[in-house]
């Protein structure tokens, strides 16, 4: 049976009226208070017609209550209370739901806690046992590395991969020269014979004089104040006097580039 019987002052039919004259006074009607409050306009019209027992629960009919008469500019609180006079039940259930809530979470919360308990258990015993793993495996790697101490025993037969030595370069392979350095004050300057005829390139601190081949009997002589880098197909076919002295090469073969500089003479 629905409460719409007056208790003192307080109805039902009385909340609806402040509720239905305070909107008169605000100037919307029902469909704008519904955009602007998301109240559908049913439950609006219940709670104005002091008929929202009849639609929703004594705990909805709170809840849109406070939000329409907040929207209304009316004193939420005052026509709650006014609702709950009505509703005597609600507050010894409210009272009993509200211990019952906090029981409960009270006992999730405490298991909540016993399972992350026991997750940091679980991951301190696993740590414990890698690092007794760990360390078990680090004397026992010892223990077979660790030669006999005694006077005789038998060596057994080293298994281990040596890797192979690189082959040594013949000196060959490389032409040879004295390191000749030149004074500051003194120009680089090359003396080329060609003894038999030969391809040759010649490049003058960073800048190619020429590449071409020079017949049998030809003297060129080069000059550079850094660096002179010479490239000869047959070092055998040439003679080199750097400065005044003659350079020995002592590989016969090609030479793709010789570099000269005041410090000495090196092959790239």
């Amino acid at each position: 049976m629905n409460p719409k019987s007056n208790t003192g002052a307080i109805s039902l039919a009385g909340i609806g009226e402040k509720l239905k004259s305070a909107r008169e006074k605000k100037g919307v009607t029902i469909d704008q208070a519904q955009r602007q409050t998301h109240i559908h306009s049913t439950v609006l019209i219940a709670l104005e017609s002091g008929q929202s027992d009849d639609v929703l629960t004594p705990t909805y009919v709170k809840s849109f209550l406070k939000k329409y008469s907040s929207y209304l500019g009316l004193d939420p609180n005052q026509l709650v209370n006014e609702y709950m006079t009505l509703h005597p039940h609600l507050d010894s259930i409210s009272s009993s739901l509200g211990t019952d809530r906090i029981a409960i979470k009270r006992r999730i919360d405490t298991a909540g806690i016993l399972r992350i308990i026991k997750k940091i258990g679980l991951i301190a015993v696993s740590v414990f046992l890698v690092v007794i793993m760990v360390k078990g495996a680090g004397r026992l790697i010892k223990a077979f590395h660790k030669p006999s101490t005694g006077k005789t025993y038998t060596r057994t037969k080293d298994t281990r991969t040596v890797p192979a030595k690189s082959p040594q370069k013949k000196t060959a392979d490389k032409p040879q020269y004295s390191q000749i350095s030149i004074p500051d004050n003194e120009p680089i300057t090359l003396m080329m014979k060609v003894k038999a005829e030969v391809y040759v390139g010649v490049k003058r601190d960073g800048v190619v004089l020429f590449k071409r081949l020079l017949p049998k009997g030809t003297i060129e002589t080069f000059t550079a104040e850094g660096k002179l880098n010479v490239s000869i197909a047959r070092a055998r076919s040439v003679e080199l006097v750097l400065n005044g002295r003659p350079l020995d090469i002592v590989n016969k073969g090609a030479i793709k580039d010789l570099e000269i500089t005041r410090k000495g003479i090196k092959v790239k």
